[in-house]
């Protein structure tokens, strides 16, 4: 132990920027937090010195620890194993940068001397090191704070769970504003943090503090979990307390499940539990931008709100939020009077993370009994002259201020709870979404950082833990599960990109993009449609698309989505392809589009716009290109006229519609496959005949001669009708807007499996001409066979004529006649 009146002078050199100043309170302090044998551990790091005031790591990492201790409030003696432990480490860093054998025995020497601490309790996310442990890389600073530039990628000794904890590999990670805080030495830990930033991931559970109470956390091994830390997620590893883990839905990416929890607990605390949020109520969110306040906003929704509010820094993200989250009103501060506009109306509850500058105006629009929530102080703390408190005394606000990281485990639990029993099952059902700014690899940090702090973000920035994202993207999407693409090129219309990558992934695959319905998703999709297990069989990637709109419908409408490389939606999933056939060397004769209603309309819009990328699509029930076509540039407009079936034109006219959507192109289109059905209300089978018209002019088919008729194929009463090599049309009698997607027949007119259309035993192939049915006479057909609904008779038809008693076959056109 040091004694008063020892040689400390250097030592004391390292203590200028701490509390003490006399060579009595450097002894004091360590006498008070060291016993004897761990006050002497500067022998085992310096064993040719006689002195720890000549041994040089000791005097490095001393002032560190006892730093360390007068900013924790645990007891003396469990402090100083921990100091220990730590101390070990920190030396070992100091030792990274001379030759590898140094740090060898350096860490050799941390897990032998500090292995018998291993079952102590010590500060969450401090961790031990033992004989069996292993370096793990994580981000730290440069001098312990500074700027983004100051990041970098180091070693850290690997982390061991105590009792109620659990160790998880992480994969990816949440970056948060109070990371920028702490990364500059402006944010005031909580004690038992850890210096590691990061406070939200997902990742695998690897190991238990204590197996047999693993068993009532509801956790196992190998679990699939996100979850809330005080710190620590910035690394590979990182030990937190079961208490705040979730179980990640198969539905949720990993980006998207790190991007959950500080952010959805928090919007979730400021609304329910702190803002007592009510159905009916209106709510006011500033920085409406944030990902907090996209979180808050659809809790919101899904609570009932009369009118959701948001304030934001630009025209691009007012638009944003009101097209994809439905928000009733987005202010861009910079231009518009927001206090004047919501003053008259009165909102219930106000969040903000502004603070100063917004004070008085919260007071002001703030309705009577109205709750203000502070979340923040980005725009300063300090309140200006002359703000009038009365509205505190007159409406009854009340005002509160809250942060979650500094809450207990009990309190941060109950969150937790909430969320598993409100929020969870409506991100399963797709009703809420995580919205994915951007993924950076690991090395890239400061480039997130960077990005984070210029305020331009209308969502989550996630981070790939190290060695989980590599150059090979297998690497970094989990294979036999949906997961999120960020990062696929430009996006002007914020498409999101969903992708299914097969457990038998072909060397180089296929891709087929699948495009979901209004009202869908691409979990919905994915779950609902049958290509992800089709996928594991013949070995194809699976890109499915999410609309960024509100309703989910796709924009087949603006002149941006009609135009090749025109920024619009189709060019976001043209992208998507070019990204995928890059990344993992796709085959690129073997890229497919399909999709179902508006899906359908899109698959023709994108086998229009880009038909180099595709070698064939298949419909299901949509309108031709262009039918949706705005005059007043809508996006994603509804055209009820052509819906309804009443844009009719010719073969020709339709087809220079799709082939000026790429000008001056003139290589090959892709095969199309039309499916539709004959009771269809949504978009009327009108619909059918008017895409076929249009890809048998893109063709140089003639429309009123096909090649052949197919009855009762793929199904009974569904006709297929070949115009061409290159044009199948498949009119479902009998079925109404939902066609059943066909993943066999899909398979066949894609090229991955042989077609078998030939053995089928109800198949009837006929060379048709021209046949007319104007009137209800009833003629029997060659098979005698009558119609009991649906197509009766018009041009190519060879189906039964005669309908069934108390049916009658009507003329609606010269290619339609109907059983009604």
């Amino acid at each position: 132990m040091l004694q008063p009146g020892s040689s400390t002078k250097s030592l004391m050199l390292n203590f200028s920027t701490f509390w003490w100043s006399t060579d009595e309170d450097v002894v004091a302090l360590v006498n008070e937090y060291f016993t004897p044998d761990q006050g002497d551990f500067w022998q085992d790091l310096c064993p040719d010195e006689s002195s720890p005031t000549t041994c040089s790591p000791w005097l490095e990492v001393l002032p560190l620890l006892l730093d360390r201790s007068r900013r924790t409030s645990r007891s003396a003696p469990l402090l100083s194993e921990s100091l220990r432990t730590l101390g070990y480490s920190i030396v070992c860093k100091g030792y990274k940068g001379s030759t590898r054998s140094q740090w060898d025995i350096c860490r050799a020497q941390c897990y032998s001397k500090a292995a018998h601490f291993l079952n102590r309790e010590l500060t969450e996310g401090t961790g031990v090191c033992d004989e069996s442990a292993a370096a793990i890389m994580c981000l730290t600073i440069q001098g312990g704070k500074g700027p983004a530039t100051a990041m970098y990628v180091t070693d850290l000794i690997k982390p061991v769970p105590i009792l109620g904890q659990a160790l998880v590999k992480v994969r990816t990670f949440g970056l948060n504003r109070m990371d920028l805080l702490q990364r500059e030495g402006l944010y005031p830990l909580p004690p038992h943090a850890p210096e590691t930033m990061g406070v939200e991931f997902s990742g695998v559970i690897e190991q238990f503090g204590d197996d047999a109470a693993s068993a009532g956390s509801g956790f196992k091994l190998g679990d699939e979990v996100f979850g809330l830390a005080y710190g620590g997620a910035y690394a590979e590893y990182i030990v937190v307390s079961t208490k705040t883990l979730f179980h990640k839905p198969m539905q949720l990416s990993w980006e998207e499940a790190a991007g959950i929890p500080e952010t959805f607990m928090t919007a979730a605390q400021a609304l329910l539990f702190i803002g007592d949020f009510k159905h009916g109520q209106s709510v006011l969110w500033h920085a409406g931008a944030s990902s907090v306040s996209i979180a808050g906003i659809q809790l919101a929704k899904a609570k009932g709100a009369s009118a959701i509010y948001a304030t934001v820094g630009s025209s691009e993200k007012v638009h944003f939020l009101e097209q994809k989250f439905g928000v009733t009103k987005a202010f861009n501060y910079k231009t518009d009077d927001w206090m004047a506009d919501l003053q008259k109306r009165g909102v219930n509850l106000i969040v903000d993370f502004i603070g100063a500058p917004y004070f008085q105006n919260n007071l002001d629009v703030a309705a009577q009994d109205g709750r203000i929530v502070l979340l923040g102080l980005m725009g300063g703390a300090e309140l200006p002259v002359g703000v009038n408190i009365a509205p505190f005394l007159y409406k009854r606000l009340r005002l509160e201020a809250s942060g979650l990281r500094s809450r207990d485990l009990e309190y941060q639990g109950k969150l937790r709870d909430l969320l598993v029993e409100y929020a969870l099952p409506k991100f399963c059902e797709g009703s809420l979404k995580v919205f994915v700014e951007k993924v950076f690899r690991f090395e890239d940090i400061v480039e997130a950082h960077q990005l984070l702090e210029k305020n331009q973000t209308k969502g989550k920035i996630i981070l790939s833990s190290a060695r989980t994202l590599g150059k090979d993207v297998s690497k970094r999407v989990t294979a036999g599960s949906l997961q999120q693409v960020t990062s696929f090129g430009d996006n002007a219309s914020g498409t999101l990109m969903y992708i299914y990558v097969p457990n038998n992934l072909a060397t180089n695959p296929g891709i087929i993009v699948a495009i979901h319905y209004c009202t869908g998703t691409a979990q919905a999709y994915y779950t609902g449609s049958p290509y992800a297990q089709l996928a594991e069989k013949y070995g194809f990637i699976v890109i499915y698309p999410e609309s960024p709109y509100s309703g989910t419908c796709w924009d087949v409408s603006s002149q941006s989505a009609l135009t090749h490389n025109g920024g619009g939606d189709s060019n976001s999933i043209a992208n998507m392809v070019t990204w995928t056939i890059s990344q993992y060397k796709a085959d690129t004769s073997k890229v497919f589009v399909t999709g179902s209603s508006s899906g359908a309309m899109m698959t023709n819009v994108m086998a229009a716009t880009y038909p180099e990328l595709f070698a064939a699509a298949t419909v299901y029930s949509g309108v031709s290109a262009g039918c949706f076509y705005s005059s007043s540039n809508q996006v994603d407009g509804w055209n009820s006229s052509c819906a309804q079936g009443n844009v009719i034109s010719t073969p020709a006219v339709w087809a220079g519609i799709a082939e000026a959507m790429y000008s001056g192109y003139s290589g090959s289109r892709p095969r199309m496959q039309i499916y539709h059905g004959s009771t269809d209300t949504i978009l009327y089978p009108q619909n059918y005949y008017e895409t076929c018209k249009q890809w048998a002019g893109v063709f140089g088919y003639s429309y009123d001669s096909p090649e052949s008729t197919l009855a009762n194929t793929p199904d009974t009463n569904y006709q297929t009708t070949n115009w061409g090599p290159k044009l199948q049309g498949i009119y479902a009698t009998g079925v109404g807007h939902t066609v059943p997607i066909h993943g066999t027949q899909d398979m066949e007119w894609f090229g991955f499996s042989s077609s078998s259309s030939s053995s089928t035993t109800t198949a009837s192939a006929t060379k048709t001409s021209t046949t007319t049915t104007s009137s209800t006479s009833s003629t029997a057909t060659s098979t005698g066979v009558a119609a009991h609904w649906g197509q009766c008779g018009g041009s190519g038809w060879t189906g039964p004529t005669v309908c069934a008693t108390g049916y009658t076959c009507t003329y609606a056109n010269a290619w339609y006649s109907q059983c009604l």
